[in-house]
């Protein structure tokens, strides 16, 4: 699979995700709504994230890098951040809906996830 043709099929299914997402918030009642309804808006959410953080995040690294680099680990790169942003943005949702964000846990989860990152990059290096 080429590049084009990773990035119009996950542009789908990002799109797809986003009108889950809009389905969802628009049929369910939150008062009344149970575990099940705010997993599936939680799950949507984080699908939809995870596609336009790795559109945006693959499109800029492959503009920054030199010709004939490997694409393949500019995507690989891209769709692990994505996803550890889009852990942050849930994480976060989650806990403001319980009105327990703060300053704080923002910047505890934030170190977390650069701590993590710096995991998979050392571990990338020593192969």
């Amino acid at each position: 699979m080429n590049l084009r043709d990773y990035l119009l099929s996950m542009l789908f299914g990002t799109l797809a995700a986003l009108a889950a997402v809009i389905i969802v918030l628009i049929m369910i009642d939150p008062a009344s709504a149970g575990l099940l309804a705010f997993a599936s808006l939680y799950i949507t959410l984080g699908a939809a994230a995870v596609g336009c953080f790795t559109i945006v995040g693959t499109l800029v690294r492959v503009r920054r890098q030199e010709a004939g680099a490997d694409v393949g680990q500019a995507v690989a790169r891209s769709l692990r951040q994505a996803i550890f942003f889009a852990i942050l943005l849930l994480i976060s949702l989650f806990l403001s809906s319980r009105d327990l964000l703060t300053v704080w846990t923002v910047i505890l989860l934030i170190i977390l996830v650069t701590l993590v990152e710096f995991f998979f990059l050392a571990g990338k290096r020593e192969a």
